[in-house]
Parts: C-alpha cells; sequence; structure tokens
C-alpha cells in the first residue's frame, strides 16, 4: 500500500491548509474560527493552529468580537489583503507594463518602462525589473509585509514548467533563458512565466 504523498511533511500540510482558510476568508469575508471549521472541514485544533500562524505573519487579524450564542462571543477575524502584494509584468518589444496589486486583486499602481534593444539582455531585464517592483512598492504599498508573487508574460515560446523563455528574438540575446529562476532570485518571491497571449486569454476568461 502506498503512502500518501501529504504524511510526513507537516510544512506542505500547514502550507496548504493556509491556503485554503485564506481563500475562505477572502470569499466570505470577516468570520469567526468556528465559521471557518464549518466550511473547510479541518478540526478545530488544525483551524486554530494555522489561524494563529497566519496571525503571526500578518495575513489576517482579530477585529473584534461576535455576536454571543449562549458562551464567550468569538472573535472574528478577517484576511488582510494590504499585507501583501502581487505583481504582473509583461516583457514587450521596447517596453515592459507592470501592474501591482494587493491580494484581493485590487489594483495598487501601474507603470512603464522603455527599453532599447541594446539594453535589452535577459540580465538587464531582470535588474530593470527587479528596480522598478520596489519603486511601486515603495510608492504605492508601502505597509505591504511582502511581495508574495509575479507572474511575467513574455511574446515568445515558453516551457511554463521551468519558467524557460525558448526564444525571443526581438530582444538581444534570449535563447533558453532560465526567467523564472533569474526573478526569483531578483525579487525573492514566487514567479509564473507564460506566454502572454496565454495570460491574456486566461485573463478573460477569469
Amino acid at each position: 500500500m502506498k503512502t500518501p504523498a501529504l504524511i510526513g511533511r507537516p510544512a506542505l500540510l500547514r502550507r496548504t491548509n493556509a491556503q485554503l482558510l485564506l481563500q475562505l476568508l477572502r470569499e466570505i469575508g470577516p468570520c469567526s474560527k468556528a465559521d471557518l471549521v464549518r466550511a473547510c472541514g479541518l478540526s478545530a485544533p488544525t483551524v486554530t493552529n494555522v489561524v494563529a500562524h497566519l496571525a503571526s505573519v500578518g495575513l489576517i487579524e482579530p477585529i473584534g468580537e461576535g455576536d454571543s450564542t449562549g458562551g464567550r462571543p468569538p472573535d472574528i477575524i478577517r484576511f488582510r489583503a494590504e499585507s501583501g502584494c502581487v505583481v504582473g509584468v509583461e516583457i514587450g518589444t521596447g517596453i515592459l507594463q507592470f501592474l501591482l496589486t494587493d491580494l484581493d486583486g485590487r489594483d495598487l499602481g501601474r507603470s512603464k518602462v522603455a527599453v532599447s534593444r541594446s539594453s535589452s539582455a535577459p540580465l538587464s531585464i531582470c535588474s530593470v525589473v527587479g528596480e522598478e517592483v520596489q519603486k511601486l512598492i515603495q510608492k504605492h504599498a508601502p505597509a505591504a509585509t511582502c511581495l508574495l508573487g509575479a507572474t511575467v508574460g513574455v511574446p515568445a515560446i515558453v516551457d511554463v514548467n521551468e519558467g524557460t523563455v525558448l526564444s525571443l528574438s526581438a530582444l538581444k540575446n534570449w535563447r533558453d533563458v532560465p526567467l523564472g529562476q533569474m526573478l526569483r532570485k531578483e525579487l525573492k518571491c514566487a514567479v509564473m512565466v507564460e506566454n502572454d497571449t496565454n495570460l491574456a486569454a486566461e485573463s478573460h476568461h477569469q
């Protein structure tokens, strides 16, 4: 009999449970831990532990007490969408476009940066992306505790699993470029690299 993949991997389990509870808080709004237990199907001790972890990293916070049903009034918690941010980057011919949002997808700020072909080599582009993202965060989301992720669109054939740009002739020296890896190092967050047309199609259907 095979051992389930998640057995013995408490860090992965906690991350999965944390994602589940954050998604619920985004969907149903401020609620109590008991509400989360009923909505997610996890045990009360598990929800209590995950809520404590999420509070410790600033992703949720208590906002007061709810209505009592006979015992002690429950603490109401909310998802802090402003506690972090994510960024979208579109790498085009001659221009980089940026969109910064909070964790609820609300638009915080946008910018564009022109780049010449002579300065469009992968390392140069990654450096510009890193600098511009920091400027956007400092200007529009200074209270955010961290950048949690970046989605990058490029007009090229992309190995999505590896985050590798296979070929992009419009820019200088772009062939088999490990863009995802390079930007993870630059931005210090999770990075997804995708063909820009595919990204546009996904956005249209959402």
